[in-house]
């Protein structure tokens, strides 16, 4: 009994162990990484509403490259936590979207610091590839969370169970105790009472 209720403590520790040492730091980096990306293309639409100015352009363009860059530092920690090949395969995969949506940026943001685009319209249609790879970008994240999410929930059910399995064998060695208590008390007083009788 004591050894059912020690199996499940130890296996309910290695699946929190788990999910504190490399679960939840790997989705922490993931949501910071999609946050820095977020932040680039609030930064991007800043740019393009200021289409006609080259000053405001040029600073949105700055916020826009340092959010890039925290999210490739934030790509970095992700990508050293992931162990499995077919993960690493999924985020190259992302990644790859990113540099297409940066490449597009990057394409679209000269003409528009020298004012080639007459209005806001013109300046987001330049915007149309760029912006279907990060689409993509966010359906391959939320790919990616939704794998974390069940990865999360197995664990979680697993120390579910191993910490009832535990609880169930201290109840049982709880109950085996009473029962062996009962039966010694029970034959100690019949061994008084019988040479009394």
């Amino acid at each position: 009994m004591v050894g059912v209720a020690y199996f499940g403590m130890q296996a309910s520790k290695a699946g929190v162990s788990r999910l504190t040492d490399q679960i939840y730091p790997l989705r922490l980096a993931h949501a910071g990484m999609i946050e820095s990306l977020l932040e680039g293309r609030a930064s991007e639409a800043d740019m393009v509403a200021n289409n006609l100015n080259p000053g405001e352009i040029t600073k949105h363009k700055k916020a826009w490259d340092e959010a890039q860059k925290r999210a490739d530092e934030q790509f970095a920690r992700v990508r050293g936590l992931v162990e499995k090949p077919e993960y690493q395969q999924s985020l190259d995969k992302m990644w790859a979207e990113v540099k297409l949506y940066r490449d597009g940026i990057e394409g679209v943001y000269k003409p528009l610091v020298e004012s080639r685009f007459p209005d806001a319209q013109e300046a987001y249609a330049a915007l149309k590839k760029p912006l279907a790879h990060f689409d993509e970008v966010r359906k391959q994240s939320r790919s990616h969370e939704a794998a974390f999410s069940a990865v999360v929930n197995d664990i979680s059910g697993k120390v579910g169970n191993a910490v009832s399995m535990a609880l169930a064998g201290v109840l049982l060695a709880f109950v085996l105790a009473i029962a062996l208590g009962t039966l010694v008390s029970w034959l100690t007083s019949r061994s008084i009472i019988a040479p009394v009788e």
